[in-house]
């Protein structure tokens, strides 16, 4: 009977997580220009050792900042996801047409399923 009721709560777990990851990526992909901007900001901040991240909450919130503004001793509540950026064939820094992000986004949304996939498998995996 524990183990039934163990059970019935890591699957609960594991569907609210999920539900929490897309509610938050999904305020973040709402905004097409918003995630642009994020990826353009991550493509010109690689040229620099640098980066941009998406960390989403579980409140359903996101925010994008600078990876390097981030110490080694913050934990997220949530997850923090590493902003992909822009190819040489997909980035015209002289062009404001000359950008292709259908590549990125894509990217960036297997990471998410990735992401959501393995941390259920994770919940769920003492079942």
């Amino acid at each position: 009977m524990q183990k039934a009721i163990a059970a019935q709560r890591r699957r609960a777990q594991a569907a609210e997580l999920e539900a929490w990851v897309r509610k938050a990526y999904g305020s973040f992909r709402a905004d097409l220009r918003t995630v642009e901007s994020a990826i353009e900001s991550a493509t010109k901040a690689e040229s620099e050792n640098s980066g941009y991240s998406l960390e989403i909450y579980p409140d359903g919130t996101h925010r994008v900042f600078w990876s390097d503004r981030i110490g080694n001793l913050y934990t997220s509540p949530g997850f923090i996801i590493h902003l992909p950026t822009l190819g040489e064939e997909e980035w015209d820094e002289n062009e404001d047409d000359g950008h292709f992000y259908d590549n990125a986004i894509e990217a960036l949304d297997e990471v998410i399923e990735d992401l959501i996939a393995e941390q259920k498998e994770y919940i769920l995996e003492k079942l």
